[in-house]
């Protein structure tokens, strides 16, 4: 044969099938791809809401050991949250039925955050420590959290197996 080969049916099959395997190839590194991708944000959701459960059970531990006699300034700190929205990583429980329990209780725990800083600031320019309702309030606040992050933790520890 010399530099103009003849096309042959037998040339156009082998062209055939060297196309269709890269293009199988390649939906197959797609496919892996993908796969790979679902496992990583299950894997990362997992640990989510691992580490939220976590953070919810030392909430809670700290609002049983506050003191009503005592006056504190946002005792309840919530950093790994605060981390999760503000880097957007929350996105990946925001769809699941249990986001709007997390969201509540976190809403909780800023409302006593918010009750604590009104005390202290009341003590502080009134001078005045007669705050009875203010501080039944606020232990009413810490008994319904208690019970939430209880509730809460028994579903998210279903979901982290």
């Amino acid at each position: 044969m010399n530099c103009t080969e003849i096309v042959t049916a037998e040339n156009i099959t082998e062209f055939i099938f060297v196309c269709l395997s890269a293009f199988l190839g390649f939906l197959s590194a797609i496919g892996v791809e993908k796969l790979h991708k679902k496992q990583e944000e299950k894997n990362n959701k997992r640990i989510l809401l691992q580490s939220i459960c976590k953070e919810m059970t030392n909430i809670k531990t700290d609002a049983q050991q506050l003191n009503k006699d005592l006056y504190y300034l946002s005792p309840l700190e919530k950093p790994f949250w605060e981390g999760a929205v503000y880097s957007g990583t929350i996105s990946l429980v925001v769809n699941t039925e249990i986001y709007p329990k997390i969201l509540n209780i976190y809403a909780m725990v800023d409302a006593i955050n918010r009750w604590e800083n009104m005390k202290t600031q009341i003590y502080y320019i009134n001078g005045s420590s007669n705050q009875i309702e203010i501080t039944n309030s606020i232990t009413k606040h810490i008994s319904d959290l208690c019970k939430a992050i209880a509730d809460i933790t028994t579903i998210l520890n279903k979901y982290n197996k």
